[in-house]
């Protein structure tokens, strides 16, 4: 088993605290409100977040989403992604959708230059399974 670095519980910290933050948020406002709100709230934890490289958010928000599944969705991981990384580079999130064997899915992702960087499920093809087709988009 392997242990976990100071700086490591650290950023987990953070991140999970912000997904706690996001996850409420969705469920309690309506998501324009929470759109609207969220420059406010990174100029808050910017500058928690800026003693942090990208890939250390990127790692803790990946553990979050395996170790926590029902509370860091996709979309509470793309948001969280959104609030802490958008002062390192520009990003883009997307909510897609998809049908597949009759199933309506939905997936959020984010997405710097054209590639992937937060929740590579988006990414991912699997042979005969269509890929999600965005619905909706944001730069910040």
């Amino acid at each position: 088993m392997r242990r976990l670095t100071i700086a490591k519980a650290l950023h987990l910290t953070l991140v999970i605290a912000v997904e706690l933050a996001v996850a409420a948020s969705i469920r309690a406002l309506a998501f324009t409100s929470v759109r609207r709100k969220s420059p406010a709230v990174r100029r808050l934890i910017s500058p928690l977040a800026g003693f942090a490289g990208e890939s250390h958010l990127i790692w803790a928000i990946d553990v979050t989403a395996a170790r926590l599944p029902r509370l860091a969705t996709c979309l509470v991981r793309a948001l969280t992604a959104e609030l802490l990384l958008a002062s390192h580079v520009p990003l883009k999130v997307t909510i897609g959708v998809r049908r597949v064997d009759g199933a309506f899915e939905a997936h959020a992702w984010v997405d710097r230059e054209g590639q992937t960087i937060a929740d590579a499920g988006a990414a991912s093809q699997t042979p005969g399974v269509p890929a999600y087709q965005a619905i909706v988009s944001w730069r910040r």
